[in-house]
């Protein structure tokens, strides 16, 4: 198991996880599918409904440019240590 930058077929989340042979894994929308690009589903396709999925576009294009920022390094979830003054 490995994670990729392979986009989702359902959802375009761009990182999965692959299996190998076994077929990749969306853990986003819990999509399954056959093979490295292929879009074949293994398992039936679980319908993703508004409530489970509450973004537009406009809010996709907000989060893709805070990961942007995150990416580059200005956000961060590590506290910044301030010196000590004594």
């Amino acid at each position: 198991m490995r994670i990729v930058e392979q986009p989702c077929p359902r959802c375009a989340i761009r990182r999965s996880v692959s299996f190998g042979r076994l077929g990749s894994y969306c853990y986003n929308c819990k999509f399954r599918w056959n093979g490295f690009g292929s879009a074949t589903p293994i398992t039936r396709p679980v319908q993703v409904h508004v409530a489970e999925y509450p973004f537009g576009v406009a809010e996709l294009a907000r989060l893709e440019i805070f990961r942007a920022a995150v990416r580059a390094g200005f956000y961060n979830e590590w506290p910044t240590i301030q010196p000590v003054e004594h």
